[in-house]
């Protein structure tokens, strides 16, 4: 989902399933691709805070992505919009975009925009975008980024975006017990995610590793898109009825409609 601007960061079957019993349904967290620039005072950075408040022990991921990137400056607007989300309460965070071209962009280039990062804007975690979906990589290069993530912060948080359900070595990558590993494993269109198959070996794993970003989605199917979700053992969701070449430019229209389904979905 490379796109210049600002993404903001919730039982076992045999077979490749499209969805799975209500039984498998579990309690949601928010991840936000804000990918819009946090003009002061009155941002959409401050509307996701403001209009989204969170039981306790849920969380809202907002991801911050200035260009492809953390940019060659530093910008104190997404400085103080940080500020304002580390105000709103413990559950509310901001990860920061990288990206890896499926693993083929060097690792210490990959390694400097995570410290810029981690130095400028005092960030919770990484989004690591074009992650590669094929195993060979995975305790290799992603490892390498995981391991360095986490060590630049205490309980930092890692999120891997090969926007489909990878290798299952991606689940696998270790963490500090103190950080968490969330691997995003659909990003595209309502259209694509009602029919969206669901590996078997997804159900075995606790549902805060997976999140699903689904895009174009009309108002009146909000609700069957968060259940669904939900339904699949993903417990980082974000519906848009934004759609491409950009469905992060802004919130959805529905922003407080998704904001009470994700909460009262439990």
């Amino acid at each position: 989902m490379t796109t210049r601007g600002t993404m903001v960061v919730l039982c076992a079957l045999a077979g490749m399933l499209s969805g799975v019993p209500s039984s498998a349904q579990s309690c949601e967290n928010i991840v936000i691709p804000a990918y819009f620039y946090p003009n002061q005072p009155h941002s959409l950075w401050s509307i996701a805070v403001d209009n989204a408040p969170l039981p306790e022990g849920r969380a809202q991921i907002l991801i911050m992505n200035p260009n492809n990137g953390p940019d060659q400056t530093f910008d104190r607007n997404y400085l103080e919009a940080t500020t304002k989300v580390h105000a709103a309460g413990r559950g509310f965070l901001v990860y920061g975009y990288v990206y890896t071209r499926y693993g083929k962009r060097a690792l210490t280039r990959v390694e400097h925009d995570i410290d810029k990062y981690f130095a400028w804007y005092k960030v919770d975690g990484i989004f690591i975008d074009e992650t590669a979906s094929s195993g060979a990589l995975a305790s290799t290069y992603y490892q390498t980024l995981a391991t360095y993530v986490t060590s630049k912060k205490s309980g930092a948080g890692v999120m891997f975006n090969p926007g489909v359900y990878p290798d299952q070595a991606y689940l696998n990558i270790s963490v500090p017990s103190n950080s968490s590993l969330v691997v995003n494993v659909f990003e595209g269109a309502y259209k694509d995610y009602v029919n969206a198959t669901i590996p078997s070996w997804a159900f075995s794993y606790p549902s805060d590793r997976f999140s699903h970003l689904v895009y174009s989605t009309k108002s009146e199917l909000v609700t069957k898109a968060v259940t669904l979700s939900a339904q699949r053992n993903v417990g980082w969701v974000y519906v848009t009825d934004l759609g491409l070449p950009n469905p992060w430019l802004a919130l959805p229209s529905y922003w407080s409609n998704l904001t009470a389904e994700v909460k009262d979905g439990c």
